[in-house]
Formats: structure tokens, sequence, C-alpha cells
């Protein structure tokens, strides 16, 4: 007895010419995908769609229920209101790849799990990261230092540019003298910027638990775009540790040329599809 081409299982080469023969496709971000054909199962008591397994349907209050259906809605819908709620309350900074915060997450984070992996065992990993705190600290911490080492660099770079400045203000030009105003201004914002650093410091020696408190979450994510980065966090408001990121945020967005991103994020490449699949299956 022969069997039905429903109960055989294709081969890669069998798919690819079906596709080519058979118009149905979608589109999806540019990309095109194939509408399966019903005998892509290779037995008939598994459908393709969930509708018509049993296992996949339960009842509630006499209605049936898709349990796939149900699981793709709830997801985008949880996935949409996360994309609201970060936009709400966090810091989204795109920054390229190569820039100095990123990297610094990147190493501080690997230092920080490789001192808990050379913990011993499971117990004494665990009072290892208790005794360390949590690694977002340590992400934070490393970020306070680049912001104080640019912040030197670039008071010592513009003293020198109002020393010449202040040489050549004897000239009496309009345009000398606005540049020695202009340096003048740099250098007090800079050493007020020095020291509110300063005073931060102490700040957290002297109280780590309101830190802890403060630095919610610091976190780096990929970007579709492989040539930048996301730095993602959220401060208590109106706290010392948020001064300490504006100031990290105008040092990001004048030197590093990073773009504060701000409205709700577009749906990722999880959530097209999931969408797909619900508008392919009208569900």
């Amino acid at each position: 007895m022969e069997a039905k081409e429903e109960d055989m299982e294709w081969t890669d080469q069998q798919w690819d010419e079906w596709h080519k023969e058979t118009p149905h496709w979608k589109s999806l971000g540019g990309k095109a995908f194939a509408v399966r054909p019903p005998w892509e199962k290779k037995t008939s008591s598994s459908s393709s769609t969930s509708t018509q397994n049993p296992s996949m349907t339960f009842l509630v209050e006499g209605e049936t229920v898709d349990l796939t259906e149900l699981m793709a809605k709830s997801i985008l819908s949880l996935k949409h209101q996360a994309r609201f709620t970060q936009a709400a309350t966090m810091d989204t900074v795109r920054v390229k790849s190569q820039n100095a915060f990123f990297a610094i997450s990147k190493r501080s984070a690997k230092e920080y799990i490789e001192k808990v992996d050379a913990g011993g065992s499971k117990e004494q990993k665990n009072k290892l990261r208790e005794s360390m705190g949590p690694l977002h600290l340590h992400v934070w911490n490393a970020w306070l230092k680049e912001l104080v080492d640019a912040t030197d660099a670039f008071l010592v770079d513009s003293e020198e540019k109002l020393k010449a400045a202040q040489m050549a203000r004897d000239d009496m030009d309009p345009q000398t003298l606005e540049h020695f105003q202009e340096c003048m201004t740099q250098v007090n914002d800079l050493k007020t910027n020095s020291l509110k650093i300063t005073q931060y410091k102490t700040y957290w020696e002297e109280s780590p638990t309101r830190v802890l408190r403060e630095v919610r979450v610091i976190k780096t994510e990929k970007c579709h775009d492989s040539n930048f980065k996301k730095l993602i966090t959220h401060l208590l408001p109106g706290s010392n540790s948020e001064g300490m990121w504006l100031l990290m945020l105008d040092l990001l967005v004048h030197r590093d040329q990073a773009v504060v991103l701000h409205g709700t994020a577009p749906k990722g490449q999880q959530d097209r599809l999931l969408q797909a699949y619900i508008d392919q299956n009208d569900l």
C-alpha cells in the first residue's frame, strides 16, 4: 500500500520546489515567508492549526478557548505594556558600539561574573555575591570613574584654553573677549561638576544603601543596527545619583554624539512574527 502524500515527510528540496510553485507568500518587514501546506505534519492527527488539536483547546464557561491564540495575544499585550512602561520610567540612550560606557559595562560585568564563578560551591558563590552587591552597581561605579576621568581631562584642556584667551584679551577685540568669557564659563562649570562628583563619592561611601535605593536599573541592550548599542537606566528622580546620571548624559551627548531615544520603542522581530501568525490564521 502506497503512502499518501500527506503522510510523507518532505525533504528540503521538495519544500523549496513547493514554495517556488505555490503563490502562498506573505511579507513581514520586507521579508517573505511561505504559508505551509496542510500536509506539513507527518500524521493527520497532528493538524497545523491549533483549533483542530484538542490538546490545544479548553473550555471556559462553556466557550472553547484556543491556547495558542490566547498565549500569542497575551504575549503581544504584555510586550506592548512593557514598552510603554520602559518609555515612561527609563532613559534610553543610543551609542556607537565602540562607546566607552558600553565597553566599560561589558568589562565590569565580565569581571563580576568571573569573581563569583571562582567562589567555589553554590553557597559560597551566593555569599560572595551578597558581599559584593548587585552587578548593576559595579557597572554604575565604573561609569562614575569614566565621568571623573573625562571631567578632569576636560578641565585641564579648558584651563589651558583660558590661559591663552586671558593673554589675548588685552587686544580688546570683541570676539577675543567673547571667547575669553566662554572659556571662563566652561572652566567654572567643570569645576562645579568636579566638586559635585567628589561630594557624591563621599555620599556613596557614607551610605551605600541609599545609593542602592537610588540606582534602580543600569543595563545595556543590542540595537537592530549592529553599529549601535543602547544604555538603559532608571535613577530615583531628584536623587543625588540622578544628578550624576545627568552629568554622564551630557558627556555622552556632547563628547560621544549619543542620541537620547524618546517615546515608545517599536515592535521587535518576535512581536512582528507573533502578529504575522495571528493575522495569517485570522485569530
